[in-house]
């Protein structure tokens, strides 16, 4: 270990990034990326129920070079996600979700075992 420390080795320090993750191997960088897009769902239902408005957005990160010099990131930072957080200017009120059955579909489309059958005028009569 002593050698790698002194050639510079990330991994010695436990600094990896996702450029040298990348050449070890694609589990490793799976798992490097698995952790993180778990947390920012966090992040969003925290700020959802703190009445902020938040935005999961990586489109910025085509140019990790830029997205470094613009944030002043050191270069052991590899950015992945960017969520700008802020006040929500107008409405910003309860959501509304279609029930759940209408939405899943069980093994392929269209098997909808747990949509609620809908009522027809026969029955109700």
């Amino acid at each position: 270990m002593a050698g790698r420390a002194l050639r510079g080795d990330p991994r010695a320090s436990g600094h990896v990034s996702a450029w040298h993750a990348a050449r070890v191997a694609p589990l490793v960088v799976t798992s490097y990326y698995g952790s993180i897009f778990p947390s920012v769902q966090n992040l969003l239902l925290a700020a959802r129920a703190a009445g902020l408005g938040a935005a999961l957005i990586t489109l910025p990160l085509w140019s990790t070079w830029l997205v470094r010099r613009v944030l002043r990131l050191p270069w052991r930072v590899t950015p992945c996600a960017v969520v700008p957080l802020g006040w929500p200017m107008g409405r910003y009120g309860p959501t509304t979700r279609r029930p759940v059955g209408d939405v899943v579909h069980l093994d392929r489309y269209g098997d909808q075992p747990f949509k609620t059958p809908q009522l027809r005028r026969s029955d109700v009569t």
